[in-house]
């Protein structure tokens, strides 16, 4: 998608004065990242923008040639999925959770991917091959539960479609994306400040004095079409604070 460079310009001038930061020094800023109290989210990567990513992203999306696509009433279906759970005492079941556990290695990689990088999609039709492969061994774990694995598998056909679909229409809509992102950077002179969460579930960032937004994504740990996203907003104005990030800030969504 062609954006007139003068209007993605007055997009981050917009962008620039809704987002006006104070004035001070540096800020040490202690994320501290956890879904279950107790449990770190050991190697979590989050980073901090001078900016507010999804903002940047929706005005794009009002400039594209098309609408998003409107996958909601799916989306609703995925973020509902529940895999049922079955004695694991047999051969089949043992056999079903060794490629469990391989389906959740593989989604695990998949958050530390960019979604637009050449080897995003790659790596997700692996994921999706492996889901396959999955719903088969859990048919045959149990033969009585056959009606339900076809309604899952073809829950994960209509996910795969969807997602192609709306993947294509993000390439589009979102191209101007980093542009305006160095545009913004650059125009705040603040760059992305970037940090991986130890095994104590922390992580310090040194952020200049103004207003920052931390991202993060993390695989549900049940729900293979799941996320859970982290779009936390905050000002930066010398003295040092913690931010959580918890399942109580953050933003289940469907993970395509």
């Amino acid at each position: 998608m062609n954006v007139n460079p003068r209007r993605l310009e007055a997009l981050v001038a917009t962008w620039l004065l809704a987002g006006a930061g104070a004035c001070g020094g540096d800020t040490r800023v202690e994320i501290v990242a956890s879904l279950e109290p107790g449990v770190p989210l050991e190697g979590l990567e989050v980073v901090a923008l001078p900016y507010d990513p999804e903002r940047l992203l929706d005005s794009l999306a009002a400039l594209a040639p098309t609408p998003r696509p409107d996958f909601s009433a799916l989306e609703a279906e995925l973020l509902a999925f529940k895999r049922p759970e079955y004695p694991e005492d047999d051969a089949a079941v043992q056999a079903w959770a060794a490629v469990r556990d391989s389906v959740r290695r593989l989604s695990d990689s998949l958050g530390g991917l960019d979604r637009r990088s050449a080897g995003y999609a790659a790596a997700y039709d692996r994921f999706r091959r492996l889901y396959e492969r999955f719903l088969q061994k859990t048919a045959a774990r149990d033969a009585g539960v056959r009606e339900l694995t076809a309604e899952v598998r073809e829950l994960a056909v209509r996910a795969g479609r969807a997602a192609d679909s709306l993947r294509g229409w993000e390439r589009e809509a979102w191209a101007p994306a980093d542009s305006a992102a160095t545009l913004t950077q650059a125009a705040t002179g603040r760059a992305a400040v970037w940090g991986t969460v130890d095994s104590a579930g922390t992580v310090t960032l040194t952020l200049p004095s103004g207003d920052w937004w931390v991202q993060a994504l993390v695989p549900h740990p049940e729900n293979p079409f799941v996320e859970y996203a982290w779009n936390v907003p905050m000002t930066a104005a010398g003295l040092p604070f913690r931010v959580p990030l918890s399942e109580a800030n953050t933003r289940p969504r469907w993970r395509h």
